[in-house]
């Protein structure tokens, strides 16, 4: 009866309540009209709480309907939603499908990110996200050669810049033309560029996070280090470059069990072997140093420890000398 149904509808009520923090949001969420188990009801773990996420909007379409469908997005009442900056499923495919290549970041996972990317813009020149994407592949491909294959870093700014040419309302091209003028040494348009980003997508955890790297070799580690909690808060299950990211915190803090600590999340490790070595070696870990060392050798043959760091956008050439001492008591000259 609808009497017996009653108490069960109002603990479902004040249970939605006590979750999501915003009062409207979590009456819009609360089910009324109806007895409780007329319609499903919601209760996978985590599904109310994700509304306290601040990259997380709902839109009521009982109050705001939908007005208009159109290719690049959808209007509700007076407000226009952008959707995905493509409207041609092939290519929205396999720019999917590179992105997802991207969730490992050794070498071969990059180049076939890469070759996803490029096949998304042979089907659609249009689609920013996609250069920018192709942008992403060749800078982290630059990083894992070492900084050997400089034109790579080069394309990467050029595809960058043809994201803002096609969608100069993205954060896409800004957030990718940023992480390659850090690598350039241009401290200042990256951070402008970190800027524009941001204020289009004030809720991207992947462009905090890669601010907090840039803020970590050029700024404040610890502020790094907070920026990067809460990037991952937004994204609570990340890819492994995220984990790359906070290793890379952590030694820049001399916090160096935790550098290996997030190293080991990775799937693979060949992206943070350096990273790996001069932990190490800065714990006095002779053997696990010298180790990745025999690695390191093995993958850059030839190039020494001051070498290895030329690529590093420190400020100061003072901040790299811990990563140096580090990688020499793992063997490398």
């Amino acid at each position: 009866s609808v009497e017996a149904n009653a108490p069960a509808m109002e603990f479902v009520r004040a249970k939605i309540a006590s979750i999501v923090e915003d009062p409207q949001v979590a009456e819009n969420l609360t089910p009324r009209g109806y007895p409780l188990g007329a319609k499903r009801l919601v209760c996978d773990t985590g599904y109310f709480a994700t509304y306290n996420r601040p990259n997380v909007t709902l839109v009521n379409l009982r109050l705001t309907p939908i007005t208009r469908v159109r290719h690049d997005g959808i209007e509700t009442g007076d407000t226009f939603r952008r959707l995905e900056k493509t409207n041609n499923p092939s290519s929205y495919v396999m720019f999917l499908r590179g992105q997802n290549a991207l969730k490992t970041s050794d070498l071969r996972s990059v180049r076939r990110a890469r070759k996803e990317y490029k096949a998304a813009i042979a089907e659609d020149d249009r689609f920013a996200e996609a250069y920018s994407g192709l942008s992403c592949s060749l800078y982290l491909e630059w990083i894992l050669l070492g900084g050997t294959e400089p034109r790579l870093l080069a394309d990467a700014k050029e595809l960058a810049e043809a994201a803002i040419a096609r969608d100069p309302a993205s954060a896409a091209g800004y957030w990718r033309k940023a992480d390659v003028l850090l690598y350039q040494q241009d401290f200042d348009g990256s951070e402008e560029c970190f800027q524009k980003a941001s204020e289009l997508h004030p809720n991207s955890a992947d462009i905090l996070l890669d601010q907090s790297d840039a803020l970590g070799h050029v700024g404040d580690a610890d502020e790094a280090w907070r920026m990067f909690e809460r990037a991952i808060e937004l994204n609570p299950t990340p890819p492994d470059f995220y984990w790359w990211v906070g290793a890379s915190i952590g030694f820049s803090q001399t916090n160096y069990p935790t550098v290996v600590e997030h190293c080991g999340r990775l799937q693979s490790d060949e992206p943070v072997l350096r990273l790996l070595a001069a932990a190490h070696g800065q714990m006095g870990n002779l053997s696990a140093a010298r180790e990745y060392g025999l690695r390191i050798k093995e993958a850059y043959p030839g190039q020494t420890a001051e070498e290895m760091t030329s690529l590093q956008p420190h400020r100061s050439k003072q901040d790299l000398q811990p990563f140096i001492d580090g990688l020499r008591v793992s063997g490398i000259d």
